[in-house]
């Protein structure tokens, strides 16, 4: 995806991490899909607002209320859409940017109004927002997105903060990681407690590198020391 708008690859990478742990509680195939369709196009209603402000790099206040309005202009689109689950839809498109605290947006619901789905997604949501570079900000390491909403529970429900660390891990299938030994390698496979299974060495911190790394698995991996720490790839 290292070739697609940063839109698409937030959009997507949301929804495969929902439905990932969306399986794991049970929820029906036919809501699954409805919670996967929610979650690819969530935030396509930003492309509908004027390049001035969908491009801005900092908002006022009056700019932060009009690209508030992103998710009214997708749901206007959406109402007729029947395979999409109601009440998915509105806690994955409508309330993903809700907090606790009602300060959220745009309806600036508050935790009363939040379903299970909606806090969960708004976790999924942020944590991967959190770690994408924008033009204002560099990305962020993935434990100091971590340690952010865990210390932000008066705007993000703390137990799917702790759900979604637990299930994922320090260093999801995808991280790129450094261990001790300065080798560096990408995460392919993680085991049922979110531990290093497999990775594919590379010499080089960049995405798109083409993937032709040794693959060390198993007992295998002691030999490369423990992680150091997980590195945000070079664009």
């Amino acid at each position: 995806l290292v070739d697609e708008p940063p839109l698409v690859q937030h959009s997507i990478a949301v929804a495969v991490r929902l439905v990932d742990i969306a399986s794991k509680r049970g929820l029906p195939r036919e809501l699954l899909k409805s919670v996967v369709g929610s979650a690819l196009v969530h935030d396509l209603g930003k492309t509908l607002l004027p390049a001035e402000l969908r491009d801005a790099v900092r908002l006022d206040a009056a700019q932060r209320q009009a690209f508030a309005g992103h998710v009214a202009l997708l749901g206007e689109r959406l109402e007729d859409c029947r395979w999409l689950a109601k009440p998915v839809r509105e806690a994955v498109v409508d309330k993903i940017n809700e907090r606790l605290d009602g300060s959220g947006y745009p309806l600036r619901a508050g935790s009363e109004q939040l379903s299970e789905l909606a806090r969960m997604a708004a976790v999924a949501d942020a944590v991967d927002a959190m770690a994408r570079p924008r033009a204002d900000r560099p990305a962020f390491q993935l434990e100091e997105v971590y340690r952010h909403l865990l210390s932000s529970g008066n705007k993000f429900d703390v137990e799917w903060c702790k759900r979604y660390i637990r299930h994922f891990g320090t260093a999801p299938v995808g991280s790129l990681v450094r261990f001790t030994t300065g080798r560096m390698g990408w995460v392919r496979r993680v085991d049922d407690e979110g531990r290093l299974d497999e990775v594919q060495l590379t010499e080089r911190p960049q995405l798109g590198v083409a993937l032709r790394g040794e693959r060390v698995g198993g007992v295998s991996l002691s030999s490369l020391g423990s992680v150091e720490r997980v590195l945000v790839p070079e664009l």
